[in-house]
């Protein structure tokens, strides 16, 4: 299929493979399908480079054929490993932006190339990155990676073969580092954002990644990982070769290691780990840096329109899920370990002073509104729809666009028909207090005061300190304003 190209005065691109002896490894279609995927983008301007270690099984012919289309440059000698060999592709390159697609690994969408240039020439900035599918051939198995920059400090945020980067920055950071067999790419990434590089993601899953690499050696992983952490961390604050192996098996880094990467290098990539479980002992001051307190308003956890209170206390294992454009308040001195979800982007959540919430989950489609001093304790789930429609038909219809959405696209709300579900807004007013393993449903109003007992289901309003107890739940008493 013929695709209209993107004018040539666009900037160039170098797009870097490495190969050798594929054919001997049983990868000669693998290699077609990656070169003709960068053949077959809408983007004009752009050079493919290959990079062959010295294959001496024919390899060399399909390069040739390739060559003599024009559709790639090849060079061939022997090289020490993989980011070796990326490393002299990145000397040789010319363009202003560099990306690098492994042989077995293909674009799957003509917009790979002008999506990322795209946003990054909007944004200004060093390099982006997206998320990507993983196939496993050998056990017929695809499924959707995601991709969160948040993650960088102690995981690998997205996979190396969505990235493009300025060729002035690689140069600038001496490139991958070839101590590292398999994680150089991990170690370049967290390189860049703890020096402060400006990202941007590209919101298209356009490449496809084969899990069959030398980076599917777990063990040689973890001690690359570990040693990386070692190296780029102690010049921030002294850790462990220890704590740097826990930081790779537990995902958490501590808190003043977290505090060390906002204040001295990049707070804004930093901050939007508050959105993961990564902080290993004590608990998140919302506002951590007093000098950019707008900006961590603005960027917390992804919502433009979050006012978060000063004296409020995220503690470990609170967590963000499906942020959008959404309202979200937290009031004074509020103490908060719980789960937030939203499903709209019309959500809005308001949580008022003085408010303790554990490990509780809070669904939110239209509205949640839990006022000044209110306890809700663990395992409680505050939901304000239905989820499904009541009709069979429509949840079968529902089931099959939820599962085509999280395999094509890793959302699978993303075109989910809310028109058949019920939504509406929850209160829990002032004071009143929900046991553990509760549920609120949609449309309930919680008088103050009351008194939600362990495992009581909710489904009409609350009158003001009333003590309700199970499911169905019934009134046993009421609370004295003495009381």
């Amino acid at each position: 299929m013929t695709q209209t190209k993107t004018l040539s005065h666009s900037p160039l691109v170098s797009i870097i493979t490495v190969t050798f002896n594929l054919i001997k490894a049983g990868r000669e279609n693998y290699i077609r399908q990656s070169i003709e995927s960068v053949h077959q983008q809408n983007y004009a301007n752009f050079e493919h480079i290959i990079i062959d270690g010295g294959s001496t099984d024919g390899t060399l012919d399909i390069l040739e054929e390739y060559a003599a289309q024009g559709w790639i440059k090849y060079y061939s000698e022997p090289d020490n490993g993989i980011f070796d060999a990326m490393n002299k592709g990145i000397k040789k390159a010319v363009g202003k932006y560099v990306a690098f697609l492994n042989s077995d690994d293909f674009y799957h969408d003509y917009n790979a190339v002008s999506s990322s240039v795209a946003a990054l020439e909007k944004h200004k900035a060093d390099f982006s990155y997206a998320a990507c599918t993983v196939v496993n051939d050998k056990k017929n198995e695809c499924e959707y990676s995601d991709c969160d920059l948040g993650r960088v400090f102690n995981s690998a945020p997205f996979y190396h073969l969505t990235m493009f980067t300025k060729r002035d920055v690689l140069l600038k950071e001496n490139m991958f580092n070839t101590d590292y067999q398999v994680a150089a790419d991990s170690d370049l990434i967290l390189r860049l954002c703890l020096k402060g590089y400006k990202p941007c993601k590209v919101s298209l899953n356009f490449a496809t990644y084969r899990r069959c690499g030398a980076s599917d050696n777990q063990v040689l992983c973890i001690r690359e990982l570990t040693e990386i952490y070692y190296k780029n961390y102690n010049k921030l604050c002294r850790v462990s070769i220890a704590k740097c192996q826990k930081m790779v098996w537990s995902h958490q880094i501590s808190f003043r290691l977290f505090k060390k990467i906002v204040f001295h290098c990049n707070w804004r990539v930093g901050l939007s780990a508050l959105r993961f479980h990564y902080f290993s002992k004590q608990g998140i001051r919302a506002v951590i840096n007093k000098k950019n307190k707008d900006d961590i308003y603005h960027i917390f956890a992804g919502f433009k329109n979050a006012h978060i209170a000063e004296t409020a206390v995220l503690m470990e294992g609170m967590s963000i899920q499906n942020p959008y454009d959404n309202k979200i308040t937290i009031g004074h001195k509020s103490m908060l370990q719980c789960h937030l979800i939203f499903e709209s982007d019309q959500g809005e959540i308001e949580i008022g002073p003085k408010v303790a919430i554990g490990g509780s989950t809070l669904i939110c489609r239209s509205k949640i509104v839990i006022e000044e001093g209110v306890h809700i304790a663990w395992s409680s789930t505050i939901y304000d729809h239905n989820s499904h429609s009541l009709s069979y038909k429509e949840r079968r219809k529902d089931f099959d666009r939820q599962y085509n959405d999280y395999v094509q696209f890793g959302d699978p709300i993303r075109n989910k028909d809310w028109s058949t579900v019920k939504s509406r807004p929850i209160t829990i007013k002032k004071d009143a207090w929900i046991g553990m393993g509760c549920i609120i449903m949609h449309g309930v109003t919680i008088g103050e005061r009351a008194i939600i007992g362990a495992g009581t289901v909710v489904r009409e309003d609350v009158a003001p300190g009333a003590i309700m107890i199970g499911n169905p739940a019934i009134v046993t008493g009421y609370i004295d304003d003495e009381d």
